[in-house]
C-alpha cells in the first residue's frame, strides 16, 4: 500500500491510537473469556512448573486430548517470571495477553497490507484498515491468550502469504503450510476453514498440485513438532488429534456439556456482536455469495460455519477462529453497493446514517470491551484480593456459584490462589451469615451474586452481620452498555464485601 503526505500522517496515527487500545485492552483484561482458556492452558502448564498435580487440573490432561503447544508458551512464560523473582500471577496473564496483541497487530497489520489495495477509494481503504483492527469485538478477541484467537491469527497469517500478489514459488507454500500447521496445534477445528482454502486454490486459483505437496509436507513437519511437544509434555508418546477426534466424536463426549439445533451459529453471527454488527455481517455473506461466489473468504468461513452447524455440542467461542475475516467481508460488500448507495439522494443519506450508528455503537463496544475483565470478570475481584489482602491470611465465605476461585464448585483456579487463603464455606443465602462463620485472626471476605441481594432484607442482613461492599465484577457504569446489547442477569455480576466488626 502505497501513501504519501497527509494519507501517511493519518495512518501513522491510527495505528499508534489501535495500538493504545490494545495495551489498554490487555491490561484490563484480567481471567478468562471461557474456562478452557484458563483450565486446559494456565493450570496444564502448572504441571510442568511443578505446582500443580495431575488430579488438580481438567480431565483433558488424563484423556490427553489437548495440544500442549499454548501450556508450553505459558510454562516458559511463567518460568521466566521465576526466574525474575516476580510471583504475581496477574503480571504473568497480562504479558502472556500482550504476547496475543503482538501477535494480533502483525497477523491483522499483513493481512491488510496484503488485501487493502482492492478499495479504490481511499475513505473505503481507511475505514477497512480501522476495522480491521477496532471492530468492537477485535481487541478483545485479540488479547486473550486462547486457543480459538491464536489459530485465527495464524489461519489470518497464512491467508496474507498465500494472497501475496508475488508469483507462486515453494517458499511462499511452505511458510504458508507452516503457518497453516500453527493454526491448526493450537485449535483442530480450523481444518474445516483450511480445506476450503485449498479447495478455493485448486479449484479458482488452478494452483499446481506440486505446491500443495510443499504445502503439505510443511503442514507434516509442524504436526511432527507438535507431537514430540505433546508426547514431552504428557511423559509418554501421545497423538492428541486422534484422542481428540476419539472422545468427542467416537464416544461424544462434548455432547454431555450440552447441544444445540443446526441454526444456533446463524442466531450466534446476528446477536452475539449486536444486531448492528451482526446484521451487516450477515447481509455481507449473502451479498458476497451472490455477486462474488469466487470470493475466497466465504471459501474459507462458509465450510467452518456449516461443519460446526452439524457439530451437536455448540458454543459461541467456537466461531472466534474466522472473526478475523469479518471486516474484509464487511469493507468488499460495502464496496460492492457503493456505487449504487451514491447515486439517490435518498440512499446516500441512509446509507450514510447507517454507518455513523454503525460507528457510534462499535466505538461504544471498543471502550467497553477495552475496560472489561475476561468474560464474566470473576478475576477482577481475585486481582482485588491478591492486591489489596496479599500480605494478610484470608478467609473466604461465598453464596453458590459465588467463589471465583471455585466458579463450578469444583476443580478450582489455583493458579490465582493467594498464598494464605482458608475456605470459610458456602451459605446457601444471606440468611444463613452469622458470628460462627467469622474467623478473628483473619481477614473475612464474602463473595455472592447480585442476585442474592433479592432476598427480602439481604442488605439490612449485610448490615447486621457487619459486611461493607469493596467491589464488583462489571462496573456500574457499564452495566447499562452491556444490557443494551447483550443483557447479563444479576446471576452473572458478583460482589465482594468485607467483615467489619466496627462497621454499623
Amino acid at each position: 500500500m502505497r501513501m504519501f503526505g497527509k494519507e501517511k500522517i493519518i495512518y501513522a496515527v491510527v495505528i499508534g491510537i489501535i495500538s493504545i487500545v490494545y495495551v489498554v485492552t490487555a491490561f484490563n483484561s484480567h481471567g478468562y473469556y471461557h474456562a478452557d482458556e484458563h483450565y486446559q492452558i494456565v493450570e496444564f502448564a502448572g504441571i510442568k512448573l511443578g505446582t500443580h498435580k495431575p488430579f488438580e487440573v481438567a480431565w483433558e490432561y488424563e484423556e490427553q486430548v489437548r495440544p500442549t503447544v499454548q501450556p508450553t508458551i505459558c510454562f516458559l512464560v511463567i518460568k521466566m517470571f521465576t526466574i525474575l523473582d516476580n510471583s504475581n500471577p496477574y503480571w504473568q496473564m497480562f504479558c502472556l495477553r500482550l504476547l496475543s496483541a503482538v501477535l494480533a497487530l502483525t497477523a491483522i497489520g499483513l493481512f491488510v497490507k496484503r488485501t487493502i489495495n482492492q478499495f479504490d477509494n481511499k475513505y473505503v481503504r481507511l475505514g477497512y484498515f480501522v476495522l480491521s483492527y477496532l471492530l468492537w469485538f477485535i481487541p478483545y478477541l485479540s488479547v486473550r491468550f486462547a486457543s480459538e484467537s491464536w489459530s485465527g491469527l495464524f489461519f489470518l497469517l497464512s491467508l496474507a502469504v498465500l494472497l501475496n500478489n508475488t508469483s507462486e514459488n515453494r517458499k511462499k507454500f511452505f511458510v504458508a503450510g507452516i503457518l497453516i500447521g500453527l493454526a491448526f496445534l493450537f485449535r483442530f477445528q480450523i481444518a474445516s476453514a483450511v480445506v476450503g482454502l485449498c479447495c478455493w486454490l485448486f479449484f479458482i486459483r488452478k494452483t499446481k498440485i506440486r505446491y500443495f505437496l510443499v504445502l503439505f509436507a510443511a503442514f507434516l513437519l509442524v504436526l511432527l513438532a507438535g507431537t514430540c511437544l505433546d508426547t514431552w509434555f504428557y511423559g509418554r508418546f501421545v497423538f492428541t488429534q486422534w484422542n481428540y477426534f476419539h472422545v468427542n466424536f467416537i464416544e461424544d463426549k462434548a455432547s454431555m456439556f450440552g447441544t444445540s439445533p443446526w441454526y444456533f451459529y446463524l442466531l450466534t453471527l446476528l446477536k452475539s456482536p449486536t444486531y448492528f454488527v451482526g446484521i451487516p455481517v450477515a447481509l455481507s455473506i449473502v451479498l458476497l455469495a451472490v455477486f462474488q461466489p469466487k470470493n475466497v473468504y466465504l471459501w474459507c468461513f462458509i465450510p467452518f460455519f456449516v461443519l460446526h452447524s452439524f457439530i451437536p455440542h455448540k458454543e459461541e467461542r467456537f466461531l472466534f477462529p474466522i472473526v478475523y475475516l469479518s471486516p474484509v467481508i464487511l469493507a468488499m460488500a460495502y464496496n460492492q453497493i457503493r456505487v449504487f448507495l451514491q447515486k439517490r439522494m435518498i440512499t446516500k443519506v441512509v446509507s450514510y446514517v447507517l454507518l455513523i450508528a454503525f460507528a457510534v455503537v462499535n466505538l461504544t463496544g471498543v471502550v467497553v470491551v477495552s475496560q472489561k475483565g475476561g468474560g464474566l470478570a470473576r478475576m477482577c475481584t481475585t486481582k482485588y484480593i491478591y492486591e489489596r489482602y496479599n500480605d494478610r491470611s484470608i478467609r473466604l465465605i461465598w453464596t453458590v456459584w459465588a467463589n471465583p476461585y471455585k466458579p463450578w464448585e469444583g476443580l478450582g483456579s489455583k493458579f490465582y490462589y493467594p498464598h494464605d487463603i482458608e475456605w470459610g464455606g458456602r451459605i446457601e443465602h444471606l440468611g444463613e451469615l452469622n458470628d460462627t462463620l467469622i474467623a478473628h485472626d483473619k481477614e473475612n471476605l464474602l463473595m455472592i451474586k447480585k442476585s442474592d441481594l433479592e432476598l427480602p432484607d439481604a442488605r439490612e442482613l449485610l448490615r447486621k452481620n457487619h459486611y461493607i461492599f469493596e467491589t464488583q465484577t462489571i462496573p456500574t457504569w457499564m452495566l447499562p452498555i452491556i444490557n443494551s446489547g447483550y443483557p447479563l442477569s444479576d446471576n452473572h455480576i458478583f460482589c465482594l464485601y468485607r467483615y467489619n466488626p466496627q462497621s454499623n
